[in-house]
């Protein structure tokens, strides 16, 4: 997994917690299973003030075989609405119990994530992120 992520929808994050890790625990539950002090800091990314807006577009699912399907999305990362900053194609796809021995499927969704990328190729930012490209610092 290079990312993964949670969404809470239109929360005012100044509002939402008291800027400590263990405040933020009962949206997120599996973060008090890590060996982090719950009293740690918390900030938003880039400041209060340089808050990010993201507007996803879902483009469907692809499938390669049984069970085994890529839900692909475009997300656009802007400081104000038609402002665009950064984009991201995301294609994600699980390996599950399910749908482990569908080997075949698998590679075909391999494949095609890999031409994907040559045919995007002057697009990329190799081993980047939304969060480095716009704050200029990795994660």
């Amino acid at each position: 997994i290079y990312s993964n992520n949670a969404i809470l929808d239109a929360v005012p994050l100044d509002s939402l917690f008291e800027r400590s890790l263990s405040s933020v625990i009962k949206f997120f539950p599996g973060l008090a299973k890590l060996p982090i002090d719950k009293k740690k800091p918390l900030r938003i990314v880039g400041g209060s003030t340089n808050k990010i807006l993201e507007a996803c577009l879902p483009l469907g699912n692809l499938v390669f075989g049984d069970g085994v399907q890529a839900h692909c999305e475009i997300a656009i990362w802007m400081r104000s609405v038609g402002d665009p900053i950064v984009g991201e194609l995301a294609f994600s796809y699980r390996v599950n119990d399910a749908n482990r021995k569908q080997a075949k499927a698998h590679k075909r969704a391999d494949k095609f994530f890999k031409k994907l990328q040559i045919e995007l190729a002057n697009w990329l930012e190799i081993g980047s992120t939304k969060t480095a490209l716009v704050y200029g610092k990795p994660e």
